[in-house]
C-alpha cells in the first residue's frame, strides 16, 4: 500500500514539473525540453514511415493493374506467336521459289511433258514413306509417272484423282529402280528400306563398286528413263556366303525439305 502512495505522489509530482516546465517556455516563446524530445523521435521514424507508404502506395497500383499488365502480356505473346508463323512461312515461299527456279532450269526430259507441283502432304513412316502433290488428272498425270526435282529422282504416282496424287518416294519399302553405278556402269536394282537410305543388290558380286559412286537409273524399265539422278553410295557390303553385293545408297533428293517436284506425264501412256 506505502509502495502504491509512493508510486501515485511521484507521478503527480513529475506531472507538475513538467506541465511548470511547458508554461514557461510558453511564456518565452519556446517548445519544451520533452516536447523537444518528442518531435526528435517523431522525425526519427518519419523517413522510414513515408517511404512505406510510398511502398505500398506502389504495391497497390501494380496489384489494382495487374489486370492490364496480363491482357498486355497475352497480346504481346499473340503477337509474337503471329510473328513466328509469318516468318515460318515466308521462309517456306522463299524456300518453294528457290525450287520452282531450279526446277525451270532443268533441261526438258526426251519424252512426256513436264508439270510442275507443290507438295500439300509428306507421310513418313516405317511402313511408307509417300508424298500427296496438289495436281491431277486435270493435268494429265496418270500412274507411273515419275516424279523429279532438280536434284532427282523423287519417285512416282501411284494413285491419282482429279486435282491431287500420291508419290510412292524411293525410300519406301515398296519401290524399287533399276540403277546402275553411273563410273563403272554395274547394275542392279534400288530398293527402298523404310528409312533415310537405299539399298541396291548388284546383279554381279565381282562388279567395280565403291563409295562414293553415283547411281542413276538404268532405264531397262519403261517408267524411269536412262541417266536420271538416284543418289551416291555411303556404304558397300559384300557377303561371300551368299555371293551377294550389296551397297546403301543416300538418295540425291533431301525428301524432308522438299516441297516443290516436277511430273512427267505423258511419257508411259
Amino acid at each position: 500500500m506505502r509502495r502504491a502512495f509512493l508510486l501515485i505522489a511521484f507521478l503527480v509530482i513529475l506531472c507538475g514539473v513538467l506541465v511548470g516546465w511547458q508554461h514557461r517556455a510558453g511564456n518565452r516563446g519556446r517548445i519544451s525540453p520533452p516536447e523537444q524530445v518528442s518531435v526528435n523521435l517523431l522525425r526519427a521514424v518519419q523517413q522510414p514511415l513515408l517511404a512505406t507508404g510510398h511502398w505500398l502506395g506502389d504495391v497497390g497500383r501494380v496489384l489494382i493493374g495487374r489486370n492490364s499488365i496480363l491482357q498486355q502480356n497475352r497480346e504481346l505473346q499473340n503477337r509474337l506467336a503471329y510473328l513466328q508463323n509469318e516468318n515460318t512461312r515466308l521462309r517456306r515461299y522463299s524456300r518453294e521459289n528457290s525450287e520452282l527456279r531450279q526446277l525451270l532450269q532443268l533441261p526438258k526430259p526426251s519424252a512426256g511433258t513436264p508439270v510442275a507441283a507443290t507438295i500439300v502432304s509428306f507421310d513418313a513412316t516405317d511402313f511408307s514413306r509417300q508424298i500427296g502433290i496438289g495436281i491431277g488428272t486435270s493435268s494429265n498425270v496418270a500412274p507411273k509417272d515419275v516424279v523429279y526435282s532438280a536434284a532427282g529422282v523423287v519417285g512416282q504416282v501411284t494413285k491419282v484423282s482429279s486435282h491431287y496424287c500420291t508419290v510412292l518416294l524411293l525410300t519406301d519399302r515398296q519401290s524399287g529402280v533399276g540403277a546402275i553405278t553411273a563410273r563403272s556402269g554395274a547394275r542392279g536394282v534400288l530398293q527402298g528400306t523404310g528409312s533415310n537410305l537405299c539399298k541396291m543388290q548388284y546383279f554381279d558380286f565381282h562388279s567395280d563398286v565403291r563409295t562414293g559412286d553415283m547411281v542413276i537409273t538404268s532405264g531397262d524399265s519403261e517408267i524411269f528413263p536412262h541417266g536420271m539422278v538416284l543418289g551416291s553410295i555411303v556404304k558397300v557390303e559384300k557377303d561371300k556366303t551368299y555371293s551377294r553385293l550389296t551397297a546403301w545408297v543416300e538418295p540425291a533428293v533431301a525428301f524432308d525439305s522438299l516441297s516443290a517436284v516436277w511430273v512427267r506425264t505423258n511419257a508411259n501412256h
